[in-house]
């Protein structure tokens, strides 16, 4: 990372966005836990659950089209 950061601005700027996108990652699959649990424990209902779900899992698939997107972007 290092190394591809120093290689100047644009790969460094490429570099943000993929830990931006793992951040972004790593908090949606956090949340998606932390529904799972509220549900089983009846906390929220079906649902909330499946509405909830769906929104972190279009967050999930966001930030992998965008690390996706920055390494296609980084081969060429």
């Amino acid at each position: 990372r290092e190394t591809i950061r120093a290689a100047g601005s644009q790969y460094a700027s490429m570099m943000r966005q993929i830990e931006v996108a793992e951040t972004n990652l790593e908090g949606a699959e956090k949340d998606i836990q932390r529904v799972k649990t509220r549900y089983r424990r009846g906390e929220i209902s079906k649902g909330a659950y499946r509405k909830l779900v769906e929104e972190y899992n279009g967050r999930i698939e966001e930030a992998e089209a965008t690390i996706d997107g920055v390494l296609l972007r980084l081969r060429e």
